[in-house]
């Protein structure tokens, strides 16, 4: 239950879903910034749909 706490957003207001909406915003930055590493890019798309 620890690591879903730790890894997860709540969505509660509308600062929670603002908090989500950059993470996401930040997650799609990082992978585009390494579109030459297939794998790393990937895992942050895997990590958004887990979100």
């Amino acid at each position: 239950m620890v690591d879903i706490q730790k890894y997860s957003f709540t969505m509660k207001s509308i600062d929670d879903a603002i908090i989500l909406r950059n993470h996401i915003i930040n997650i799609l930055g990082q992978a585009d910034l390494e579109e030459n590493n297939k794998e790393s890019r990937q895992s942050h798309f895997r990590s958004i749909l887990q979100a």
